[in-house]
């Protein structure tokens, strides 16, 4: 019988537990964010706009994985000035 490193199998499995949690936030987000945006634009209640910015988030975020895997491999400081741009010109757009 082979011995197992139950160690090295654990973090082995927290990897990919961890990279969950972005995915399940972001929806979690959008839910709780929705009664503001109701009241901003004027949504109905059970309005197809509620269901299009949540399947967005999901989408945005599966786009930003591929394109973060490709970019990655061209430096990770390079990946990381790119990722806080991204950041400030989202920001930027969200105060105007």
């Amino acid at each position: 019988m082979k011995e197992y490193n139950t160690c090295h199998l654990v973090l082995f499995m927290l990897v990919p537990v961890l990279a969950g949690i972005p995915v399940g936030y972001a929806p979690s987000y959008t839910n709780n964010a929705s009664a503001i945006l109701r009241a901003k634009y004027h949504y109905d209640e059970k309005s197809i706009n509620e269901s299009i910015i949540g399947s967005s988030v999901v989408l945005g975020i599966a786009f930003g994985a591929a394109i973060g895997g490709k970019l990655v491999q061209k430096g990770r400081r390079l990946t990381l000035f790119i990722a806080c741009a991204i950041g400030t010109v989202g920001i930027a757009i969200n105060l105007i």
